[in-house]
């Protein structure tokens, strides 16, 4: 493991609440032990390990203070041709408002190409992609990769200042409020070229089965080595039941994978 705690964090557990929240949920009860009911092996199932490995890595990097390593940027996207919502329009003048010293920008397709131009296998599944979801899941990965910053959804609502995450750590992110272990690409923050977000976009397009080692699930390592025998067809369906496509391929399970096994190789 060459990552260290002084460049790399997480809001942990208890205090992810108190930063941020998505529109329409709300997060649990916080407080010790409130992981327990938790539904574990949604994304891999060394989930609950990497939970624990993630609590305390931040619990020793938020005892560090240094300069901001990260670039005070605050990112958000907006796609297609419908007008931002008035109620997110609101909360991205709260995010403002919070951080009146920080640089601002508001993304759209209009950004798509330049940002991606250097990334091809990037552009390549942006071009793919079905929907606009899917698209901003590549593209926030790329603008904070070359701006650095923190990039949140436009349905975040800031209860609180970001700042002081900024002087301790070059990575951070959060966890769903989905009753599992799941890191959350609606919110996350990195200094530019992080070799974490560098992993991340190397391996989209890439399925799971071929990178992913020990941390794939038995059924779906097996139905991929089938298929890639040619000894029955595609199993994609049959290994992602319950997921819509993208969250495995884009969103927060591919996210959740990514970092994660980037700690074990940046």
């Amino acid at each position: 493991m060459t990552a260290r705690s002084d460049e790399l964090g997480e809001i942990d557990e208890k205090r992810s609440g108190s930063w941020a929240s998505a529109t329409g949920s709300s997060f649990p009860a916080v407080g010790e032990g409130w992981s327990e009911n938790w539904r574990w092996g949604l994304w891999s199932p060394s989930d609950k390990a990497w939970h624990n490995f993630l609590k305390n890595l931040w619990c020793e990097a938020a005892t560090s203070e240094g300069r901001p390593v990260i670039p005070l940027r605050l990112h958000q996207i907006w796609l297609g041709p419908r007008q931002l919502p008035a109620e997110c329009q609101q909360f991205a003048q709260g995010w403002r408002g919070r951080h009146p010293a920080w640089e601002y920008r508001l993304w759209t397709d209009a950004d798509a190409e330049a940002e991606l131009q250097d990334l091809p296998r990037m552009a390549e599944a942006f071009r793919a992609a079905k929907n606009p979801a899917e698209k901003s899941d590549l593209l926030r990965l790329a603008i904070v990769l070359h701006h650095g910053g923190l990039y949140v959804d436009v349905d975040f609502e800031c209860l609180r200042p970001f700042d002081e995450l900024h002087d301790r750590v070059s990575f951070y992110t959060g966890i769903s409020n989905v009753a599992a272990f799941e890191l959350n690409n609606g919110l996350f923050a990195a200094a530019p070229g992080h070799p974490l977000l560098r992993y991340l976009c190397e391996r989209v397009g890439r399925r799971w089965a071929e990178w992913g080692e020990e941390d794939v699930d038995t059924r779906e390592a097996v139905a991929y080595q089938l298929e890639k025998s040619g000894m029955m067809g595609s199993m994609s369906e049959l290994t992602s039941v319950g997921k819509a496509a993208f969250l495995a391929t884009t969103g927060p399970g591919f996210f959740t994978r990514g970092v994660l096994r980037g700690l074990q190789h940046v």
